[in-house]
């Protein structure tokens, strides 16, 4: 589920706690992990892979300094705290965007 590397043999997944199955499926990749296919071509559900969400957590801190910084040029302490704002509103939308292309690209 969390697309992490485990030992063959494993019954459950050390970074995520999901039981692992043998059977192979159509949602298989080649690693033998399922990815939730919601989440990769989608999606707006919960991400339990670790770098998944510090790719996330880089974008939206980038696009917060960025925003803070452009509104504090522009506006001043207002501009700053407004800058702040959209560059979250910004860096969770762009990173979401992110993580949809890489989930395409992934399979």
């Amino acid at each position: 589920m969390c697309a992490e590397t485990i030992e063959d043999g494993a019954e459950r997944c050390v970074h995520c706690g999901e039981a692992l199955t043998r059977d192979p499926s159509p949602a298989r990749v080649p690693g033998g992990l399922s990815y939730d296919v919601m989440q990769d071509k989608v999606g707006l559900v919960p991400n339990l892979r670790v770098k998944d969400n510090v790719i996330q957590a880089i974008v939206t801190v980038v696009a917060l300094v960025l925003g803070v910084a452009i509104g504090g040029v522009l506006g001043g302490a207002e501009g700053a705290l407004v800058g702040a704002l959209a560059g979250l509103v910004v860096g969770g939308l762009g990173s979401g965007f992110v993580l949809m292309i890489l989930g395409l690209v992934r399979r």
